[in-house]
């Protein structure tokens, strides 16, 4: 294929020039067209509304978060929250929000929603269909996934939730709703053993309770029914063993309720603060579809393509069309459009039958 005639750079430079003048209401046909379908679809797009908040977990010392970090973890991961870093215990924290348990949680609290008169499930307003609940779980997890983001700056421990939707005020109700679950599942987990150790020693101090009563009921049945014991060795013995019986019990059960205060106190330090620094708020502006980029780039695309079309018209042009090479590139276009008409000819067919 050869092109009929050879010019120098300079002589290209002022073709080049010349063939984009020429072709200059083209070019500006076709980056219209292009502006213009940017600009319909950032009209009709539906508007997307991003909230964000974020926390601050309260500070503990090291030493009590080498302690809690390997039970946190093994609790965790039991709750389905999966796994996270062991070396930086604040990564607990986007993990419980990323987790399927809390994001399956959100989904089936009820919102306001335009859409609807009454509250209803976020995977409702959200659209969600399927087959049963599993199914609608699923493809709800999949679909907030994709709409909420956490951020975690490990070097001040602030994390940052950002949710989208297509409303502004859900979109702060459900950032907030996350939040919310954060700090009952954080306290689940950080509160476990000590409610449970606090539970076990309350148990004990009962029992122990109950232990003590019947054995001063014993000695006081025993002193009633036995006033004189002087000259007897027996019932002297018997005393003897009963007060020790009431002795060891005061002891077990002075222990046990100093033991069931403290565990008290524990289960109350133990309890973590989340720090809300900001809560979520409705946006003011939407954050999707960013009209201005959307325009600026379908412009320059258009430039481009509208450039690229002139050129191409202009190469054409100079070819000689009875060239072989050009006449064998004819064909194959359409050999290619024959069999592109007869893939979709067939497709018709099969669909009618």
């Amino acid at each position: 294929m050869e092109l009929k005639d050879t010019k120098n750079p300079e002589q290209l430079i002022f073709h080049l020039l010349n063939v984009l003048y020429k072709q200059r209401r083209d070019i500006g046909i076709i980056t219209g067209m292009v502006v213009l379908g940017a600009l319909v679809y950032c009209l009709l797009a539906h508007p997307i509304y991003r909230a964000t908040s974020t926390l601050l977990p309260a500070n503990i010392s090291q030493k009590q978060m080498s302690s809690q970090i390997s039970g946190l973890a093994d609790m965790a991961k039991s709750l389905g929250f999966g796994s996270f870093d062991e070396n930086n215990p604040l990564s607990l924290y986007p993990s419980i929000l990323e987790s399927r348990l809390i994001k399956t949680e959100i989904l089936h609290k009820k919102f306001k929603s335009r859409k609807f008169k009454e509250p209803q499930p976020l995977y409702a307003i959200m659209g969600i269909k399927g087959k049963n609940q599993a199914s609608i779980d699923h493809e709800g997890f999949l679909a907030l996934s994709k709409n909420t983001s956490v951020g975690l700056d490990r070097k001040t421990g602030i994390i940052t939730l950002t949710v989208e939707a297509y409303e502004p005020q859900l979109a702060a109700d459900i950032t907030n709703a996350f939040i919310d679950e954060l700090k009952e599942y954080n306290s689940k987990l950080r509160t476990k053993h000590t409610r449970q150790n606090r539970i076990f020693i309350e148990g004990r101090l009962n029992e122990t309770k109950q232990q003590l009563t019947a054995a001063e009921n014993k000695l006081k049945i025993f002193r009633e029914s036995n006033k004189r014991i002087t000259n007897s060795p027996e019932l002297q013995m018997e005393l003897g063993r009963l007060l020790r019986e009431v002795r060891i019990k005061e002891e077990v059960y002075l222990t046990l309720n100093k033991q069931y205060e403290l565990a008290k106190i524990d289960e109350q330090k133990s309890t973590p603060v989340i720090n809300i620094l900001d809560k979520a708020i409705p946006p003011v502006e939407k954050s999707k579809p960013p009209r201005r980029k959307i325009i600026l780039f379908a412009l320059l695309f258009g430039i481009v393509s509208g450039i690229g079309w002139a050129l191409i018209k202009d190469f054409l042009s100079t070819v000689d069309k009875g060239d072989k090479e050009y006449r064998e590139l004819i064909l194959n276009i359409d050999n290619a459009k024959n069999k592109m008409r007869s893939i979709s000819f067939n497709r018709k067919e099969t669909v009618l039958k």
